[in-house]
């Protein structure tokens, strides 16, 4: 078996040599997927692909009137990947304009190169092993758009870019085109329609379909197109155990010193489906909402929910140059986005993590929450921000219940948490304030401020004091089924949390621990 180094250094030391015909290249599909490649190679008996091997290659021979050697053949195929896979670099993650997909389970970083050849519009790729991915034990690959922002150093990671090779599978009409892809019927023909040399060569995407109950039909789309990244793939099941007992994480105390910072945060479900997809941005009334509102005070950190492109919505909001952001892990239940300020804060790290899961009775997937850690340039102060989209249905929690989503987010926010940081969990949690998810989370955080829409399922939580929400706005829905809602909160001195947080988090366990807490301190005080 041949390691990832080898597979590598085969893919930069081979040289793609000739030009392939439409027949030529039919042939090599039918001969990779036949007789190269791993997984057909398995499904069929040895005999069978052989014969297969052999029937597609005479067809061939016969039709260019000459016998090449199927080494000849099998050694060309390669080159023709290797010309297509382009350069690559190790141990750096691309950051590019648009994430169009994350996949799951991806062997190898030959196979990552091979699905954003597959993809249209893919110009970058990124594939992790399963030491250095979020999900940890899988590997994963992620397809990109667009150029490079930030080459960020991790270890096992694998990078490369896509060359845009003219009639192979790679639609290189779509590489740096703008997002809505098309404006009018017209537009399309002229701006967005590829060469000839396509029209022939049209690249089939694979993906998994949702698990039962399947996704639904997509609604029609309006004139304004909107292109979706998102992929319905099935992310494989995280754990086959829900956290049961009354225990949950700590939190890191806040360290209050120094100057005080005012960080505002906006939270916005925007309904993409409908609003975007259909309806064509209502008028661009959600990027009106956030521009509009950012003028009195910019944001240092915005959460989506149901967002599909971060990209999209910072350069119609009129944002996209003051603004890092970051997408979700590709698929529908998942697509959550959120940016930071880059003139105010600096960042320090990043991931997503699955976190809960649809329940039966109302199942589209599982959930996410992604999270980022910041450094405040003027002060030095550190922040945890956290975006989640919540399981279905409304106020169950999902397959696991309040209790385990809570467990879950709080965890996720404990292992990338230090001492001192702020913490600040915001989102769309299909959960509103007398559910079990928000009642075992506000065991732990201060719940700042609720939104109204579909009963008050939108929150802000905090390990700030409860006090420290200086003002809080509803901005409107802009069409959509929820609100824009912005808080400003001051990271300063002493709150109330501070002699809140001094007390141990088992004590908030159980209602004896607390009892005996409560007894312990009332010993220390009269002992004085």
């Amino acid at each position: 078996m041949t390691t990832h180094d080898e597979e590598l250094g085969a893919l930069t030391n081979m040289e793609a040599q000739g030009q392939d015909s439409q027949s030529r290249q039919q042939f090599f599909w039918t001969l990779d997927t036949t007789c190269v490649n791993g997984r057909a190679r398995r499904a069929v008996s040895s005999f069978l692909a052989l014969a297969v091997c052999t029937l597609a290659f005479l067809a061939f021979a016969r039709s260019r009137s000459m016998l090449p050697t199927l080494g000849g053949a099998v050694l060309d195929q390669l080159e023709l990947k290797v010309e297509m896979c382009g350069n690559h670099e190790k141990d750096l993650h691309f950051h590019m304009n648009r994430n169009l997909s994350y996949l799951i389970s991806i062997p190898s970083p030959a196979e990552c190169c091979s699905k954003c050849r597959d993809s249209p519009g893919c110009t970058a790729w990124t594939w992790l092993d399963g030491a250095s991915s979020d999900i940890i034990g899988l590997s994963t690959c992620s397809l990109k758009a667009g150029g490079v922002r930030l080459k960020v150093p991790q270890t096992g990671a694998v990078s490369g870019l896509l060359p845009p090779l003219a009639g192979a599978l790679l639609h290189t009409a779509d590489i740096e085109a703008p997002w809505p892809t098309q404006k009018s019927p017209a537009a399309a023909s002229t701006a967005t329609k590829p060469p000839e040399a396509h029209a022939t060569h049209a690249p089939t995407t694979t993906t998994q379909e949702p698990t039962d109950p399947p996704k639904p039909a997509e609604p029609p789309v309006a004139e304004l197109t909107i292109h979706s990244g998102v992929k319905a793939l099935q992310l494989p099941q995280i754990g086959s155990e829900c956290h049961t007992n009354s225990e949950l994480p700590p939190m890191t105390k806040y360290k209050a010193e120094g100057e005080a910072v005012k960080v505002r945060v906006l939270s916005y479900n925007l309904y993409w489906w409908s609003l975007m997809a259909m309806r064509g941005t209502n008028g661009g009334a959600p990027f009106k909402i956030i521009d509009d509102s950012a003028k009195s005070m910019p944001y240092d950190l915005m959460a989506f929910q149901e967002c599909e492109d971060p990209h999209f919505v910072l350069e119609k909001a009129g944002l996209l140059e003051d603004y890092t952001s970051f997408g979700g892990l590709g698929t529908i239940t998942t697509a959550i986005c959120m940016a930071f300020r880059r003139k105010t804060w600096e960042l320090l790290s990043h991931g997503s993590g699955l976190v809960a899961e649809d329940a039966r009775a109302q199942y589209y997937g599982k959930r996410a929450a992604q999270w980022m850690r910041l450094r405040h340039h003027g002060t030095g102060k550190t922040i945890l921000f956290m975006n989640h989209h919540g399981p279905l249905p409304v106020n169950s929690g999902g397959s696991c219940g309040g209790l385990g989503t809570a467990y879950s987010l709080l965890k996720l926010i404990q292992r990338h948490t230090e001492e001192g940081d702020a913490v600040v969990l915001v989102g769309d949690f299909n959960a509103n304030t007398g559910s079990s998810t928000v009642q075992h989370l506000e065991r732990r955080l201060n719940e700042v401020f609720t939104g109204t829409a579909l009963g008050g399922i939108d929150h802000f939580f905090t390990n700030l004091g409860s006090s420290s929400a200086i003002s809080a706005e509803n901005l409107g829905n802009g069409g959509s089924d929820h609100d824009a809602l912005s808080v400003v909160l001051e990271m300063d001195g002493a709150t109330e949390s501070d002699e809140a947080s001094s007390m141990p988090a088992a004590v908030l366990d159980t209602p004896e621990a607390l009892k005996q807490w409560v007894r312990d301190k009332a010993n220390e005080v009269f002992a004085k």
